[in-house]
């Protein structure tokens, strides 16, 4: 026999990590501030992805790029793949 839920006894089910269900999303925002290991996650792929530009540019002037418009689009090449990686390996 299933025995009815009472009124105020319902379980929420909720995922973890994520706000319970009927809670206000600006309070549990205001709980779970960003750390400073998620900060410095993210700092660190910025930096990688801007290091794989400014390197490939570099790399493709010191190579005898005709223009500094071409050794940027070697650059932007790189940056893109980068992005792409890390995206994918996350």
């Amino acid at each position: 026999m299933v025995r009815p839920i009472e009124r105020g006894l319902r379980r929420t089910v909720g995922v973890p990590g994520l706000a319970p269900a009927g809670s206000s999303s600006r309070r549990w925002a205001a709980a779970h501030t960003p750390t400073l290991g998620m900060v410095s996650w993210l700092t660190t792929r910025i930096g990688i992805a801007l290091g794989a530009f400014v390197l490939a540019s570099a790399a493709a002037e010191l190579f005898g790029a005709a223009s500094l418009g071409i050794a940027f689009g070697v650059g932007e090449l790189v940056f893109a793949l980068t992005v792409s990686f890390l995206i994918i390996k996350t």
